[in-house]
């Protein structure tokens, strides 16, 4: 049972504390035990059970009740298996005799390790009463009453950041302007919820519209020891307000769900967490997804961190979400190097790697490249929003920007056809809407010609919203529960808005 991110886990009569292990212990084989890094956290450990194997029958084997014995305990159903805090001598003599576990592996810190992938941010001067009342919206039917394909509309931005026309103009974009027109789907991304796993979010940002919520609805970090879930390090918030932020996002009908793993207090950032969050994010998305809600389609994660060696347990906590049906956008990392198959995020299995553009339609000089890059994005010089204030914006660079731009493509798509079950159903529309042969082909050093591109403008005519849709709305929102766009200014900020948002998101209990 979720209950702000605590699972519990009971039994009627505790007996395993006066249990004894089997008597054949010592001739059984182990388990093996994975050591991926030599930052070890000190008697932290995940381990990973074979499919079938029940925490009942675990602790029956080894003759322990290890929820009430251990620190940190955390049982994970999705993974499945549990992390914990405890001695070496009951996993060397206990837990890895078990013959139904399939391995145990050492936490490691990961504050080292893992860098957000920014590359830099400049601060931006207070916008003037006149630009900011010059950010418009317009949602226009497209095609017109009864032909086909009406069951869908396009939603028209003005002056907004450049790389919103870039991600939605079907050609190359000469000398772009700061600021330009772009097409959304009207609704895009509503019902989805993008996790974002990052460093926290400022969540009463005006881009977020009040669509951003912390996971399990606490004001704490269940990854972080109880920090407060806010953005100290100023990456969240800029990479959440480009996945559904309004004016920056490309999803900005989405759920915006705060996962704050990379914490403020080194100590507490572990491997062990890392799966912990992902096996609660793919327990919420099972739990709605087997209740069937009727303002819930989908879910997405971005993933704008990475390290440089191979981890098993975060392979197949990836794996797992990836294979339950949702689709994982992550950066590329900016070492300005090939990527190679063990370096991660990239080689996570069933992940949508994405590198970085500039305005040239050149990749930045910093985005790694290859094979394992199969799609880029702007990431150079991109408007997003700070963590500074409800209302800053500045202009950030690294591929940290590139991943969340996909994941809003990805919750687009996701909604509009309320994909729940198969993640690549989803990368396949990125694929089929992406721009082919319009990058600089010197600059991709191996990677394949692809630009990401929502896929509106490219097939307007062809009674679809983007290529591979359908021609309506699997399940359509109803009226009521996506308000129209706001045409008048706010009052007090200049700003126009999309009013009404709510967030779809609930609290799990089952």
């Amino acid at each position: 049972m979720f209950l702000r991110g605590v699972i519990t886990v009971a039994f009627a009569i505790l007996h395993y504390a006066h249990a004894s292990p089997p008597e054949d212990t010592n001739a059984q084989e182990k388990a093996p035990y994975n050591r991926p890094c030599d930052q070890l956290v000190d008697n932290e450990y995940i381990v990973k059970f074979r499919p079938g194997h029940t925490l009942e029958e675990h602790f029956n084997v080894i003759g322990r009740n290890l929820t009430t014995e251990a620190e940190r305990f955390r049982w994970m159903a999705t993974f499945p298996g549990y992390s914990l805090r405890i001695d070496s001598d009951t996993i060397e003599n206990l837990v890895r005799r078990d013959p139904e576990v399939d391995y145990v592996e050492h936490s490691c810190h990961l504050k080292h390790l893992v860098k957000p992938s920014l590359h830099f941010k400049d601060r931006l001067s207070p916008q003037s009463q006149n630009e900011q009342a010059a950010r418009s919206v317009s949602k226009r039917q497209d095609p017109p009453p009864g032909s086909p394909g009406s069951g869908f509309e396009v939603f028209g931005e003005y002056n907004v950041p450049w790389h919103g026309g870039f991600l939605s103009t079907p050609y190359k974009i000469n000398n772009p302007s700061n600021r330009g027109n772009a097409e959304l789907l009207y609704q895009a991304g509503w019902g989805v919820h993008i996790y974002i796993v990052d460093t926290g979010m400022r969540l009463t940002h005006e881009s977020f519209e009040g669509r951003a919520v912390n996971i399990h609805l606490s004001n704490t970090s269940d990854y972080c020891q109880g920090e407060p879930n806010d953005d100290s390090d100023d990456h969240g918030t800029s990479v959440a307000s480009l996945a559904g932020g309004k004016w920056f996002g490309q999803a900005p009908w989405s759920t915006l769900v705060n996962v704050k793993v990379i914490c403020d207090e080194a100590v507490h950032f572990t491997t062990a967490t890392m799966v912990n969050a992902f096996n609660d994010i793919q327990a919420e998305h099972l739990s709605y997804r087997s209740q069937n809600l009727p303002d819930w389609r989908g879910s997405v994660i971005n993933l704008s961190q990475g390290w440089g060696f191979n981890i098993q347990s975060i392979n197949d906590a990836v794996a797992s979400c990836v294979n339950n049906g949702i689709p994982i956008s992550v950066s590329s990392r900016n070492d300005g190097k090939e990527v190679t198959s063990d370096q991660l995020p990239c080689s996570l299995p069933g992940v949508l790697c994405v590198g970085a553009t500039d305005r040239s339609y050149t990749r930045a000089d910093f985005s790694n490249y290859g094979s394992t890059v199969p799609i880029h994005a702007p990431g150079k010089d991109v408007y997003c929003a700070s963590n500074t204030s409800d209302t800053d914006e500045e202009l950030a660079s690294g591929t940290s920007l590139s991943s969340p731009l996909v994941a809003g493509l990805l919750a687009t798509y996701v909604s509009y056809e309320k994909i729940t079950d198969n993640a690549n159903d989803a990368y396949n529309r990125v694929f089929f809407n992406a721009l082919t042969n319009i990058l600089d082909p010197t600059s991709l050093k191996g990677s394949p010609n692809k630009f990401a591109n929502n896929g509106i403008a490219v097939v307007n005519d062809a009674g679809v919203p983007y290529n591979g849709a359908p021609s309506s709305w699997k399940d359509p929102p109803s009226v009521a529960a996506t308000p129209a766009p706001k045409e008048a200014q706010d009052a007090s900020t200049g700003f126009s808005t999309i009013s009404g948002q709510s967030s779809s998101y609930k609290l799990q209990t089952t």
